[in-house]
């Protein structure tokens, strides 16, 4: 029974070493985790174009992100960095002009099958992530970009990464 105990407190002391790297980092300490304090509306209606606004706060979770840097796609046109933000919580706003602005648009241009596509990325003290998912590189058989993480995919973490503003009509 000695010997079992004591190799319960070898095995617990060479587990807990500093130097060994936790699984659970990438969620945690190296990831950037960006969220919107409460899920945004993202449809709006096509025939009251004076209230499609986006204004929501942004929560940093981990408390390790330096910046969130917003682009913008509409019609395979991407804009970059739409909308930076450096301290956290912080107020996104995003505003049907800024949209029209970036792109060089009218209302008049803007239909029911408008939709503009927004994508984050992240950086932390330890790197960039972007929300969008990587892509296979077929002569270096690796995949490059984006972030594989499945908890950004989640239906509370995923609108602040990746997430679209469409119109509808009543």
């Amino acid at each position: 029974m000695k010997k079992i105990i004591l190799s319960i407190f070898i095995l617990l002391g060479l587990s807990c070493q500093e130097n060994q790297d936790n699984i659970f980092d990438n969620l945690t300490i190296r990831g950037g985790f960006v969220e919107f304090a409460k899920t945004p509306t993202l449809s709006f209606n096509i025939l009251d174009l004076d209230r499609v606004e986006i204004n929501e706060t942004i929560l940093d979770t981990n408390g390790n992100t330096i910046s969130y840097d917003l682009s913008v796609t509409y019609e395979g046109v991407t804009v970059n960095n739409l909308v930076s933000l450096t301290s956290f919580p912080a107020n996104l706003v995003i505003t049907l002009p800024m949209l029209l602005d970036a792109f060089n648009l009218t209302e008049g241009d803007l239909t029911l099958d408008s939709e503009f596509s927004f994508i984050a990325t992240v950086t932390t003290p330890t790197g960039s992530f972007k929300g969008d998912r990587p892509k296979f590189n077929t002569v270096t058989k690796e995949e490059e970009g984006g972030n594989t993480a499945s908890q950004l995919n989640g239906a509370s973490y995923k609108p602040a990464f990746i997430f679209k503003l469409s119109f509808f009509m009543t």
